[in-house]
């Protein structure tokens, strides 16, 4: 049963859907304990007549759920979603619906989404328990304010055979206090949350882009090392991603004497001769195609990241045909820095998707590692 009512009247339909015998209700309406006292008593009596019924309660405060194989969508959005295989569940509805309705142009590929409002019953190891069964479902995030069952939600962690990622609101005292009047939730020490959740390897982030992408990166790899390759047309990209990668404790690897030689042969004689191997501004496709190709024979490194700016010789769309190739040959996880607008921006549409995350600058790329 789904409830969208005014809350005042959600009891006496809670006591007609005991009669029915109905096992599970969705409550979209708001007005319980996050608005006070009266809403607190309004909840109790609820969550009261939903146990003597053995009813099971998704809300309330809920802005609803959604199959994205089955094309259930039991929502206030309206649009199309990015169908793929990252379950998301959050504790706010609304910041649900941003994520909703960017996935298309996001590449965020959704298989299931469900806010879980106040938690009067179901929550987050509910939740993680049914998308671990799920198999269109490849990687788990959250949007978190508080847990009500810390334990199960930590076992429900620790059992579950995809990642679970996990953003959490309410880390400052001046969130904190905001998740009071937002979902009725009383946030608990960040630092706490933290250390109990690395426990149980779930991968803990602090802005949404973050979850995102990585949530992106573990729907199509199962892991990932940390030694990078950089391949780039731009010297100072080039510097500023070794810099990042140092400061979150990537490794920026040394290039094999033999993969040196091969490189002498298909670059110009200035080229950089280490990594990051600087293909020189004036690189067509074809140079950065000839770089990925020799790097496809050795195996020193587990990411390439490759960087451009679009310069007079620059071919952003063929380049990218080009590292695609390269990913798709090898496996290896790909990711770059287009750095640009108009003439960078349908590349950055074709890596996107083809699963290649696109980041504004070097930084971006290196600070997700710093969450494994």
């Amino acid at each position: 049963a789904v409830i969208a009512i005014p809350a005042k009247f959600v009891p006496g339909v809670m006591e007609e859907i005991v009669k029915k015998g109905v096992e599970a209700c969705l409550i979209i309406s708001a007005g319980f304990s996050e608005v006070g006292k009266e809403g607190e008593k309004l909840e109790r009596e609820v969550s009261r007549i939903a146990r003597r019924g053995k009813v099971r309660i998704v809300g309330p405060n809920s802005l609803g759920i959604i199959n994205v194989a089955k094309n259930l969508n039991i929502t206030f959005f309206e649009g199309e979603i990015q169908k793929g295989g990252i379950a998301f569940f959050s504790q706010s509805g609304a910041l649900g619906v941003g994520i909703l309705d960017s996935s298309k142009i996001r590449n965020i590929g959704l298989s299931l989404f469900c806010s879980v409002g106040n938690m009067v019953d179901v929550s987050f190891p509910e939740l993680i328990e049914f998308a671990n069964s799920h198999e269109d479902t490849k990687v788990i995030s959250l949007y978190v304010e508080a847990l009500k069952k810390g334990r199960k939600f930590l076992k429900a962690c620790k059992d579950s055979g995809k990642k679970v990622i996990f953003l959490k609101g309410g880390r400052t005292s001046k969130g904190m206090e905001a998740c009071k009047t937002h979902t009725a939730s009383i946030s608990s020490d960040y630092s706490i949350y933290r250390g109990a959740l690395r426990q149980v390897n779930v991968e803990v982030v602090e802005t949404l882009e973050d979850l995102f992408n990585l949530s992106k990166i573990y729907e199509n790899f199962d892991e990932l090392g940390k030694s990078v390759c950089i391949v780039t047309n731009a010297g100072g990209l080039g510097v500023l991603a070794s810099d990042a990668c140092d400061k979150y404790g990537l490794e920026v690897v040394e290039l094999p004497g033999e993969v040196r030689k091969e490189l002498n042969k298909c670059l110009p004689p200035h080229w950089s001769k280490s990594n990051p191997i600087d293909v020189i501004g004036d690189a067509d496709a074809r140079r950065f195609e000839r770089v990925f190709d020799t790097l496809a024979k050795y195996n020193f490194f587990d990411v390439l990241l490759c960087l451009l700016t679009p310069q007079a010789m620059t071919q952003p769309i063929e380049t990218a045909k080009a590292l695609i190739k390269f990913k798709e040959r090898t496996g290896k996880p790909c990711f770059t820095c287009f750095l640009g607008g108009e003439k960078v921006r349908e590349a950055i549409k074709l890596l996107e998707e083809n699963c290649i995350i696109n980041f504004e600058e070097p930084e971006d790329f290196a600070r997700l590692f710093q969450w494994k």
